[in-house]
């Protein structure tokens, strides 16, 4: 899986969540709706940063600085923002495995061929993994489950529309929710294609050799071949 592509996927995971928990709005009703608000829209931009400062994310999470009513809505926004985030850490931390990045180098190649029994078998545990980390993370930005969080908080109907306007822009939710699967299923695509360069590796053992760390195959059609599936990751 090149380095390349899992950047491109992640980054497009980062600003989709973004979208997703960054649609806050500040109007001109009470001080302390207002600063509710401004206190969420301030743990988004953290959280959405290049430069993430754990500590001063902690901080603002962990803290209520509202009360009352108010109170159980900053809670419940700010536990959903936590896992939220927490889930997509999880899975960005997937998508850094260096085993899977490197797994069709040469180094591999003279590590775990020609039978790649190693190799197939991780491929196999990590597309398990990744399964139940995206569906994780997409329960955050699944419109049903979002409802339901938020209808769990037993808040009052007024309150209970600040939290939605504070967790979601409900606008565009359905295309971002798309736009996470698309890329999920990116990342399995290439896993895919590299088990397939893999078996074809393993089905013609007999067939190729590493040489000044080049593969070597002993006819053309072979080379060709493999060259083909190595062009598709």
């Amino acid at each position: 899986m090149s380095k390349k592509k899992i950047f491109i996927i992640a980054l497009v995971l980062i600003i989709t969540v973004g979208a997703v928990v960054g649609g806050i709005f500040i109007d001109n009703q009470t001080k302390k709706e207002d600063a509710l608000k401004n206190e969420i829209a301030e743990v988004n931009k953290l959280l959405l940063s290049e430069n993430r400062d754990e500590n001063k994310v902690n901080e603002l999470l962990e803290r209520t600085i509202s009360d009352g009513e108010y109170a159980k809505v900053e809670k419940a926004a700010k536990k959903y923002l936590k896992d939220s985030i927490t889930s997509l850490d999880d899975l960005l931390d997937l998508l850094k495995d260096e085993k899977i990045t490197n797994m069709l180098s040469i180094d591999n190649y003279k590590k775990d061929g020609p039978e790649f029994n190693d190799s197939l078998s991780y491929l196999n545990t990590y597309r398990k993994k990744l399964n139940t980390v995206s569906n994780s993370f997409l329960w955050f930005v699944d419109r049903e489950k979002i409802n339901e969080y938020i209808k769990n908080q037993n808040l009052n109907e007024e309150n209970e529309k600040l939290l939605r306007e504070l967790l979601v822009t409900e606008e565009g939710l359905d295309e971002e929710y798309a736009s996470i699967v698309e890329s999920v299923e990116m990342v399995k695509d290439l896993l895919n294609k590299e088990e397939s360069v893999l078996k074809f590796l393993k089905e013609n053992k007999n067939d190729w050799v590493i040489k000044k760390k080049k593969m070597m195959f002993s006819t053309d059609k072979l080379l060709k071949k493999y060259q083909e599936l190595i062009n598709e990751v």
